[in-house]
């Protein structure tokens, strides 16, 4: 993800390039390279097109790179040897660095279909993808018989859930964390579960549903404290900022003024959703 620090010694461009899978940007060759370098699995050979190749010409002044790149696509040549030029056409990553992301692309190209899927919705589920996450894990949990391994389908739930959680849909997050439970026995599922249950507000059923596994006191106290870390991070989103001023002005007799911020929250919502279905 795109988050750490890096330092740019080639042009940076006002005009960034746009990965559309994901939406990040990029400004310059170091920040190009270190998204190709981490996000092979959802890195395609389509993706290095006309566009693409035109970019690096103009934006970063790399006519070389970009002439490159189209002969190797003119001799078909597979992603992994287009990134491997990318990587080397200036000294962002070193030789051992650029070997060490070879036999990591190799390693993941080797893997089954199953976890390469899996890997690829990961991917978005990281950058906040999640509509493209669940719509992957779903088609993969259509193949659960094929998969043939518990420990996988049960990742797959797992993750499914947490896309299904930050989709607002509650119900069905709970029934994959538990599902995910069935499959891999791990006790971070099963808390997942309790947590979209407990965030109803509904702390009764919490203790009810928990007494069905024979789980210590001490595991709902830690449930809890783990709950409210998740409710103040909600309490510091804008949306939920601009929520509570619509509340207000609701008790506070101003119709004109909530249906305004009303409107505005559902503006942004539909927006996020269509930038999430693109």
């Amino acid at each position: 993800i795109m988050g750490n620090i890096i330092i740019c010694e080639t042009k940076t461009t006002n005009i960034p390039y746009t990965f559309e899978n994901t939406k990040v940007e990029v400004f310059s060759y170091e920040e190009l390279c270190f998204y190709l370098y981490n996000n092979s699995a959802i890195i395609s050979l389509e993706q290095m097109d006309i566009k693409f190749v035109t970019w690096i010409a103009h934006e970063l002044a790399m006519v070389d790179l970009a002439e490159n790149i189209t002969k190797l696509r003119a001799k078909e040549a597979i992603l992994m040897d287009i990134l491997v030029e990318i990587f080397t056409a200036k000294n962002y990553y070193t030789i051992d660095e650029v070997k060490i992301f070879i036999k990591q692309y190799e390693r993941l190209r080797n893997l089954d279909q199953y976890e390469r899927e899996k890997i690829k919705g990961d991917c978005f589920l990281a950058y906040k993808r999640y509509i493209k996450a669940a719509d992957i894990y779903e088609e993969l949990l259509t193949k659960e018989a094929e998969i043939g391994n518990k420990e996988l389908v049960g990742n797959i739930y797992h993750n499914h859930g947490i896309a299904l959680a930050h989709n607002l849909e509650i119900n069905e997050a709970r029934l994959s964390f538990l599902t995910a439970f069935t499959y891999n026995g791990n006790m971070e599922s099963l808390k997942a579960s309790f947590l979209v249950l407990a965030s109803q507000g509904d702390e009764s059923r919490v203790k009810k549903e928990m007494q069905k596994y024979n789980l210590p006191y001490e595991f709902y106290q830690d449930l809890l404290e783990e709950f409210e870390d998740t409710r103040e991070d909600i309490r510091n989103m804008s949306i939920y900022a601009k929520v509570e001023k619509a509340i207000y002005n609701k008790n506070q007799g101003n119709m004109v003024g909530y249906d305004q911020r009303m409107n505005i929250i559902l503006n942004e919502l539909k927006d996020e959703f269509r930038e999430q279905a693109i």
